[in-house]
């Protein structure tokens, strides 16, 4: 068995070319093909899910001085995705689901209840404790199933309860679900 030093390899030539230059050449391919691989493995996506299954008007949220017409919002990595409109009841369990397929890791959500209106804008309505703030932001992780972002740490599938404390509040109950690989 021959033993090569550097100085050798540089020197040799093969068909005219530098030896060293014909073994970067190959060795190229290989890993931007490794490379493929292990960015595939970590662009792992999953699914998170948000059952929306029971929301209260908590005092008279629509103007016009009927019952409201409750809808949700969720803003999952950036996409809104909306629910049905629930008309006229201070108090239902829609069993919405707002899902999206999202890269394995920690997503950013939002969300917010609307009481749908004809001729004005939606209005927004308050769930969060914290004053001046009427949506709910928080994390999931999908890695860990965590849910982060209240006072509570919460895992997917546990049953997440807000309530609005200014005018036009509501309470609301969910439940955060990830489905892997998807």
């Amino acid at each position: 068995m021959e033993i090569f030093q550097m100085s050798d390899i540089r020197r040799t030539k093969v068909h005219g070319r530098n030896l060293m230059a014909a073994v970067a050449a190959l060795a190229l391919p290989a890993i931007l093909v490794s490379g493929v691989a292990l960015a595939q493995s970590k662009g792992k996506k999953d699914e998170i899910t948000i059952t929306i299954t029971r929301i209260k008007a908590l005092d008279r949220i629509d103007v016009g001085g009927g019952n409201p017409d409750f809808f949700a919002r969720a803003t999952i990595a950036g996409e809104a995705i909306k629910s049905p409109v629930v008309k006229q009841q201070t108090e239902s369990k829609p069993d919405w689901k707002l899902t999206k397929v999202v890269p394995r890791g920690k997503t950013d959500i939002k969300l917010e209840l609307l009481d749908k209106d004809v001729l004005n804008p939606d209005d927004l309505i308050d769930i969060n404790r914290v004053d001046k703030k009427r949506l709910l932001e928080f994390t999931v992780d999908t890695s860990s199933c965590r849910v982060a972002g209240f006072s509570n740490g919460y895992r997917c599938g546990s049953k997440i309860s807000r309530a609005g404390l200014e005018k036009k509040k509501a309470e609301i109950d969910f439940v955060v679900s990830v489905k892997k690989d998807k």
